[in-house]
């Protein structure tokens, strides 16, 4: 190593890029919210010349291709839900990278339930139904759409993204401080979503 000397105030700043490793490794994918038909932008190292990038196994078209950042656009057979994108080449198959897939250009739609089944403290009302931005009519406090809030108590609301033009079904739910679940009774609620704008949908509680 040649020797040198700072005087003052001078820095010395030292970098090291390392060779492109043989199998290709994914660090972001961006934006983490996408849909059918939008472009994603995977960033990383060993790409190299040519490859496929998947999204949930499904072939993406690939816009660009380089060494570190690959463009493609998201297929129309990725259903909506947490999904993984990879990059396989000749070296191998990427680590896989989660984005979050949306069935659609999204409308936000406020829901609203009246008189809804009485809550102590730590109780909560929720919304869950058909489809992955509903939750998919899970019962969890991470997964189900809320806790709704209730400005006008017992009347509780709550916004979600929709996709556009699509009919949902959906039911209220109550989540107790223990964990304990009590849906409302009664038939599912179904609404369609506009195409375009705002959507609202108000429901009583079904006892």
């Amino acid at each position: 190593m040649t020797p040198f000397s700072l005087g003052a105030g001078q820095v010395g700043v030292w970098s090291y890029k390392a060779a492109e490793p043989s199998a290709p490794t994914v660090g972001s994918v961006g934006p983490t919210l996408t849909r059918p038909g939008n472009k994603i932008t995977v960033e990383g190292r060993g790409f190299g010349a040519t490859g496929t990038v998947k999204v949930n196994g499904v072939n993406a078209t690939t816009v660009s291709w380089s060494p570190n950042r690959v463009v493609a656009t998201v297929p129309a057979g990725v259903t909506a839900g947490l999904r993984p994108v990879t990059v396989t080449t000749s070296g191998g198959t990427s680590n896989a990278y989660q984005v979050q897939v949306v069935g659609g250009a999204q409308i936000p739609v406020k829901f609203t339930v009246n008189n809804a089944s009485p809550t102590g403290w730590g109780d909560n009302i929720y919304l869950s139904g058909s489809i992955h931005e509903l939750g998919n009519w899970s019962t969890s406090k991470s997964v189900a759409i809320g806790p709704m809030l209730a400005p006008n108590y017992p009347n509780w609301n709550t916004v979600v993204s929709l996709p556009a033009c699509s009919t949902v079904q959906f039911k209220f739910l109550k989540i107790t401080s223990g964990g304990a679940v009590t849906w409302e009774n009664g038939a599912n609620h179904s609404y369609t979503v506009p195409c375009s704008g705002t959507g609202s949908s108000t429901s009583n509680w079904q006892y």
